[in-house]
């Protein structure tokens, strides 16, 4: 009897253990809304959480455009052949530092030496013609000789006057050597000289092709005028001045942003993108290894004001919405995060201003492991 009592004992004890255990596993959790987040202290101390609120800090309404670093037209050159001809020699390359009047590249063409030609022919005739005038002149104001004999002589005499200096100016646009020709020196070489100092840019011309004048065979660029040229939106034309500061960054390079000002606005919309161009200028101490075609992204400020804002790696960004998370409520040992969407107002390199109808000035705002959160978040 005294067993079957110890058995029955034992087997009411174990009973109201177990019933105990499953009491306490079965407590329901708090259910949690789609954009809430339950975090255990373990989670929140190996993710390396920190919250803090709303602060004040300074902010520049901004105009943000993009551009690319480019020299002004009057610091661009391409060198063409003011008469066609065929390619004989190169003397740059691509990268070369050339001066003004520098020989680049020397031309042949057999109708040079007609131009040279006419050129003697008419130098040698003036001579004779001038004489005749003069004669004529002095027989007409005598009344010797009729007025006729006179016009004739003044307008052959005249004529090749004109003559000699077109095809002179023509002669010295090839650059070809008038006392040479008159010496009976002819050429059938054109030399093609740098018409800037600059650097080569580009060379399209090649030994033994035939390049006609309208075609351009060699570009010059003097990079010590680089320009940055700017796309700014035709809603924004009107808050950029001239001489604003701006600050740009090289896509191509991760440097320090370099300082500019505002040079020009233009008055014209582009149809397609309807966008305005503006150039600005920046010193010459930062165009060491810039180079011309870089793509640029720049900031123009246009004001500055004091305003509430939180530390950028507070925000994520999903489909073009921001969101942040704030401490909801304390669940025991636990807390409860909630995502909200806010409005981004102003930035800087650091801090955000934000806007939110739930968000307060004492409200605790996620700022470290914000990312972490969101992977896993709803």
């Amino acid at each position: 009897m005294i067993n079957r009592n110890i058995i029955l004992f034992g087997f009411l004890t174990l009973f109201i253990s177990c019933n105990k255990v499953a009491t306490k596993e079965e407590q329901p959790l708090e259910k949690l809304a789609a954009d809430e987040r339950l975090i255990t202290p373990d989670q929140f101390k190996s993710i390396g959480m920190k919250f803090d609120t709303l602060s004040m800090y300074n902010f520049n309404d901004e105009v943000a455009a993009t551009g690319q670093i480019d020299v002004a037209p009057q610091y661009k050159a391409k060198v063409n052949a003011m008469l066609g001809g065929y390619v004989k020699s190169i003397f740059v390359t691509e990268g070369q530092q050339v001066k003004q009047g520098q020989v680049v590249v020397q031309m042949e063409n057999p109708d040079l030496i007609d131009i040279q030609k006419d050129y003697l022919e008419t130098y040698e005739q003036i001579g004779y013609l001038k004489s005749e005038f003069e004669r004529q002149k002095m027989l007409f104001d005598e009344r010797i000789a009729s007025q006729k004999n006179f016009l004739q002589a003044q307008s052959d005499y005249r004529t090749a006057q004109a003559k000699l200096k077109s095809v002179a100016a023509k002669l010295m646009l090839l650059n070809v050597d008038l006392k040479a020709v008159a010496k009976g020196q002819f050429s059938s070489k054109v030399s093609l000289v740098a018409p800037i100092s600059g650097t080569v840019n580009q060379v399209t011309a090649a030994i033994g092709m035939f390049v006609s004048p309208e075609v351009s065979m060699i570009e010059i660029v003097d990079t010590r005028a680089m320009q940055l040229n700017l796309k700014i939106f035709e809603k924004d034309i009107d808050k950029i001045k001239l001489n604003q500061a701006l600050v740009f960054n090289i896509t191509e390079a991760a440097s320090k942003p370099f300082s500019a000002t505002v040079f020009s606005i233009g008055k014209t919309i582009d149809e397609a993108n309807r966008t305005v161009s503006v150039v600005a200028h920046f010193p010459k101490e930062f165009q060491e290894g810039v180079y011309c075609g870089m793509f640029a992204e720049a900031k123009i400020a246009i004001s500055q004001k004091q305003a509430l804002g939180i530390p950028s790696k507070a925000v994520v960004t999903e489909e073009d919405k921001s969101f942040i998370f704030i401490l909801e409520r304390e669940l025991g040992e636990n807390i409860i995060l909630r995502k909200i969407q806010v409005e981004i107002l102003l930035k800087n390199e650091k801090y955000i201003e934000i806007s939110a109808k739930d968000l307060k000035n004492n409200t605790k705002i996620l700022v470290n492991g914000v990312y972490d959160i969101n992977d896993v978040a709803g």
